[in-house]
């Protein structure tokens, strides 16, 4: 378990930062250095960062240079307390990226990036969930609603585009089923009522990339035999409700408090 995360951004060789998208971000030096807070970090736990860059034209040397194609941009440095060690970590690294000399002849081959594609549509849900929340508030439920679908339809089509990345399947269909919520909590003025608090919960979960909910499901169970009458039994069960950033210490946690086993 790692407190008090402090992760520092800075643009390097002329680089620059344009755009940040992290709202806990704290400008130190416009355009180049950032410092974004963390409050804690479990074991499994993961957080993704993303950010617009402009990178300085090449160099004369870069020109006449085909063989050095790469180039450092940032330097991160990440500073925590270690819980379990009980002491004060740092640690930082420099990120580079390789620069394409001839743009014209590389631009049919630039890979697109399924993760940062991934990070993208999570702050887009989060911010879309937030948006439609502040519209219903206004009395507009119908461009709340419309506003979902449109993100619902983006989501369906990255799926389909990633069909075989594991990853994106489980995050997409966590996407889907928040998505659906908001919906029906945008049905009426009394389903809003109910969904505003969910709402914001929700936005923030995806924001954080944390599971800040327990809530269960029922979910179908196998027959359990037959009654007196010859008749199969249907059995359900309560399941802990999908959510992919719910780590597997987390998931035991709330199994234990919610009576699932």
């Amino acid at each position: 378990v790692a407190q008090n995360l402090e992760l520092e951004l800075e643009a390097i060789n002329g680089a620059s930062i344009s755009k940040f998208y992290h709202k806990n971000a704290i400008m130190i030096e416009e355009n180049k250095k950032y410092r974004i807070p963390f409050a804690d970090l479990y074991g499994d736990e993961q957080r993704d960062v993303l950010l617009n860059m402009a990178l300085s034209p090449k160099t004369q040397e870069e020109e006449e240079d085909n063989t050095k194609p790469s180039a450092q941009i940032l330097k991160a440095s990440l500073q925590y307390i270690d819980v379990i060690a009980a002491k004060p970590i740092r640690t930082s690294a420099s990120i580079g990226v390789s620069r394409v000399i001839d743009m014209n002849n590389h631009i049919e081959k630039l890979i697109q990036n399924p993760k940062l594609e991934l990070q993208s549509i999570r702050l887009k849900v989060a911010n879309i969930i937030e948006k439609a929340r502040q519209i219903a508030e206004k009395g507009d439920l119908k461009n709340a609603r419309s506003i979902i679908e449109q993100i619902q339809l983006e989501i369906k089509k990255f799926m389909l585009k990633y069909s075989n990345n594991k990853e994106i399947q489980e995050m997409c269909l966590m996407f889907e089923l928040d998505l659906k919520d908001c919906m029906n909590g945008l049905l009426n003025v009394h389903t809003f009522k109910n969904m505003q608090l969910k709402m914001t919960s929700l936005a923030e979960g995806h924001l954080q990339q944390r599971c800040m909910e327990s809530n269960t499901v029922e979910a179908d169970g196998a027959d359990a035999g037959a009654d007196e009458g010859g008749v199969g039994v249907s059995t359900t069960s309560s399941i802990l409700r999908s959510n992919a950033y719910r780590t597997e210490a987390k998931k035991h946690l709330a199994s234990k408090f919610s009576g699932i086993f």
